[in-house]
């Protein structure tokens, strides 16, 4: 192990330790509050944020639906949702610090809903979407499947990053410090596809081109990337 790997590696063990604290899962919670909610407002985007999230996004018909449980121990964190020029705002920030807590949601959306997050620890799971993809994680794991969106950005400090769509995407961009990334991509393309990897393999077989207009783009420190054919 050279000394550049090994730096990386503390940083992971550093960070890891980090989400551990924000999650609280190091200590079992013991209380647990559940709410449920229609959203009849026009909602157009998605935005997530806070500390310990999971985050599950399903495309639906009907009106928006929201599940929220949030575990936690001693006072029950603070949550807040809101709607403001068709955007749903879901945003849990008390689990910051060592307090033990976590908030899991599941929403349901139409399928057209762009989905923006800023997550410091947790995981993101989207299915069916049509709209733009733009999540943020520090520490944790973002995977899609049917993904139907003509552009998505993701974003990982530390974390595994798995996409898997069913139609051709005009851009993917896909970062992450630490962690692999697999893209399924549908086999038609070609894509212009450009990767960068400091220490890890790379395995690219969907069809490729310079000068296509479907552009993938992943860049990552230490980790493996996969781009393949579905």
């Amino acid at each position: 192990m050279n000394a550049r790997t090994g730096g990386r590696i503390g940083a992971v063990v550093g960070l890891v330790a980090v989400a551990a604290l924000l999650t609280g899962c190091d200590q079992p919670l013991r209380n647990k509050s559940e709410a449920n909610y229609d959203v009849t407002d026009t909602v157009r985007t998605l935005s997530v944020t806070g500390d310990a999230v999971t985050l599950d996004v399903v495309a639906g018909d009907g009106p928006v639906s929201v599940e929220e449980v949030v575990r936690y121990n001693g006072d029950k964190p603070r949550t807040s949702h809101r709607v403001t020029d068709g955007v749903l705002k879901l945003d849990s920030p008390g689990c910051r610090g060592t307090k033990a807590c976590e908030v899991r949601y599941r929403v349901t959306v139409p399928a057209a809903t762009a989905l923006v997050t800023d997550v410091d620890a947790g995981k993101v799971d989207a299915t069916g979407l049509s709209g733009r993809f733009d999540v943020r994680i520090d520490v944790g794991q973002v995977t899609a499947d049917r993904l139907l969106s003509r552009t998505s950005d993701v974003r990982v400090n530390v974390g595994d990053v798995d996409l898997r769509y069913a139609t051709t995407p005009d851009r993917v961009g896909v970062t992450t410090n630490t962690g692999a990334v697999s893209l399924r991509l549908p086999g038609a393309g070609p894509y212009a596809v450009r990767t960068h990897a400091d220490v890890g393999d790379t395995d690219v077989t969907v069809p490729r081109s310079a000068t296509s207009k479907h552009a993938v783009d992943v860049t990552v420190d230490v980790g493996q990337i996969t781009a393949a054919s579905t």
